[in-house]
């Protein structure tokens, strides 16, 4: 028996790629690089805008706790608001605060407009060795302003139809038959993405005896 072995032949195509299939190619990886680079940008201002809102949740809440330290400062003094601090004004609504670096005490301070209309220089927060305050060394885009109220005794006194407390912003409402508490209101702005961000911390403070 006889076995005849046929001779096989293998070509291979030695040619280089087409114009075409290097240019779908690169595309295909410059899809992918641009995307990881999208990924990876809208992480990073998701983040930085989540670090944003947990630091302006704490400055405004800081805002209310500094002012019922003060209020309960009073009360324990036997004191009024304007007698503890002559900066208080129940006329007033907008203020500001600073820290007094040399007797490290808040000091509450009424804003230049007290229409509050818009945000002014004195509600700038900066960066001075770790406290955001309304001076220093390296300027932090947030602001903060609060609105203090008082809750009046009576509640026929408030100009505006709302119950027990005094809302006009131009200062033409305000108890005559005694407050017994406040309603305060801190809100904190920053710039992001060219646009205004604020975030606002309401507490009504009444009296205790």
């Amino acid at each position: 028996m006889k076995y005849k072995i046929r001779d096989t032949a293998i070509f291979i195509d030695t040619r280089g790629q087409s114009l075409m299939e290097v240019v779908v190619a690169l595309g295909v990886v410059l899809f992918v690089l641009i995307s990881i680079v999208v990924l990876v940008l809208i992480n990073s201002f998701g983040q930085k805008a989540s670090e944003n809102r947990v630091l302006a949740t704490n400055l405004a809440r800081e805002g209310v706790e500094v002012f019922r330290n003060l209020r309960d400062t009073a009360k324990l003094q036997k004191k009024t608001l304007t007698q503890l601090d002559a900066s208080y004004d129940a006329t007033k609504h907008y203020y500001y605060l600073s820290l007094n670096s040399t007797t490290n005490v808040w000091d509450l301070l009424k804003s230049a407009s007290d229409i509050g209309a818009t945000w002014n220089a004195d509600t700038r927060l900066y960066l001075n060795s770790n406290i955001y305050n309304n001076s220093g060394a390296t300027y932090t885009n947030f602001q903060r302003r609060l609105m203090i109220e008082p809750i009046c005794a009576v509640s026929t006194e408030c100009l505006l139809g709302i119950t027990g407390i005094c809302q006009e912003a131009d200062g033409s409402g305000q108890c005559t038959s005694g407050i017994i508490g406040y309603k305060i209101t801190s809100v904190v702005q920053w710039l992001e993405n060219n646009q205004n961000i604020s975030v606002s911390l309401t507490d009504f403070l009444y009296d205790w005896r």
